[in-house]
């Protein structure tokens, strides 16, 4: 995947790293955040809602349609994050066989015969 970059022997390992730690230090603040506004434990693993997630986001903000927005938002970041991880193992699956690596699996390079 870094074929497109320009000058990927530098770059690519410059930005894992810097958005390694900046997601780090993002949910660090998050964690501290919800901590800190957290309620009652044993409600929030005890819930009637059956997402002890829900919850902590209802007593953090004490208002249910706040907790329904971020939850809305969390559901939507888990589904962009799915796609994600679905789009960059279908790359690293069709180069890998492209290149020859997948022994067993020798026509998976072959997409379409109208394209190549």
């Amino acid at each position: 995947m870094c074929e497109e970059v320009r000058n990927p022997r530098t770059m690519v390992p410059w930005t894992l790293v810097s958005s390694i730690t900046i997601n780090g230090i993002l949910g660090f603040g998050m964690v501290i955040a919800m901590t800190y506004c957290q309620g009652n434990i044993e409600q929030i693993l005890n819930t009637d809602t059956g997402f002890p997630f829900v919850q902590a986001f209802l007593q953090a903000l004490r208002s249910v349609p706040w907790a329904t927005g971020f939850v809305a938002m969390f559901v939507v970041l888990l589904i962009f994050a799915g796609v994600a991880v679905f789009t960059a193992t279908s790359r690293v699956t069709y180069a890998f066989a492209r290149d020859g690596t997948y022994r067993s699996v020798c026509s998976l390079w072959r997409i379409s015969l109208f394209c190549h």
